[in-house]
């Protein structure tokens, strides 16, 4: 529920500032992407067509993933929500201009990064990252290491207000903006 409201707000923000709303939306685990389709789906269907609230992960067959990226392509200068996996790390073309991703190793975070704001024409947008916690407030990781997993979080909460997502190196001596290649180290 937390997630939806972010994207209602963000859907908000982006209608009165007469921008395109660009959601995508990453998970490491294929059935919470799933999962979250359809939540959006009834959720959000009367504020979106059908054919642009995407699903992407990587059981899809190599013909479903073709015709998705050229459901994607046809979207680029509309609106759309695009829920995946992993798969849009790399060789996807697609931009948003909200980022809601699920912890992942700094490695891949910085692929997932290089979906938002992509375009020159985009400007304004926000990146969440986000995690489960136990009970006892460790950081629950299914997929990737944990130790990267939770180093990787302990830095961006660290430099949060300072990094840069698009530039590798630091672009001042102040610290101000802090490229992503610390984020690697």
């Amino acid at each position: 529920a937390r997630l939806l409201d972010e994207i209602k707000k963000h859907i908000l923000r982006c209608r009165e500032q007469k921008i395109p709303v660009r959601v995508l939306v990453i998970f490491n685990i294929v059935d919470y992407a799933v999962e979250f389709y359809e939540y959006i789906k009834n959720h959000l269907g009367n504020e979106f067509p059908s054919h642009q609230i995407i699903l992407l992960h990587s059981r899809f067959s190599d013909e479903d993933k073709k015709r998705k990226n050229q459901q994607i392509d046809q979207l680029r200068e509309k609106e759309y929500i695009i829920i995946a996996t992993q798969v849009v790390e790399a060789g996807m073309d697609i931009s948003s201009n909200l980022l809601i991703t699920q912890l992942a190793p700094a490695s891949s975070l910085i692929q997932r990064f290089g979906r938002f704001l992509r375009f020159d024409e985009e400007s304004l947008g926000t990146i969440i990252v986000w995690y489960e916690i136990d009970k006892d407030g460790n950081i629950i990781e299914h997929v990737y290491d944990k130790k990267l997993t939770e180093q990787t979080l302990k830095y961006l909460q660290e430099k949060k207000d300072n990094l840069n997502v698009h530039i590798p190196f630091d672009i001042s001596n102040t610290q101000r903006s802090i490229g992503y290649e610390h984020l690697l180290n």
